[in-house]
């Protein structure tokens, strides 16, 4: 290499990083995926905005179907 020539540079600037999308997914081998919700039984007490299955209480109106 002799002193003051520019043609290191011109190599290093050929020596650009590859295209991005050459560049795999750091993910690929473990895509992020959502993890799956184990199967759960139903609550044992339903939510206030639910009708509560069985015998209606005695105050309340029959069910028709």
């Amino acid at each position: 290499m002799v002193p003051g020539k520019t043609g290191v540079n011109k190599e290093a600037a050929t020596m650009t990083l590859p295209n991005p999308i050459e560049v795999p997914d750091p993910n690929i081998d473990e895509p992020a995926l959502p993890e799956p919700i184990p199967e759960q039984d139903p609550p044992s007490t339903p939510p206030p905005n639910e009708t509560p299955v069985g015998d209606p209480p005695a105050n309340a109106p029959p069910v028709t179907v």
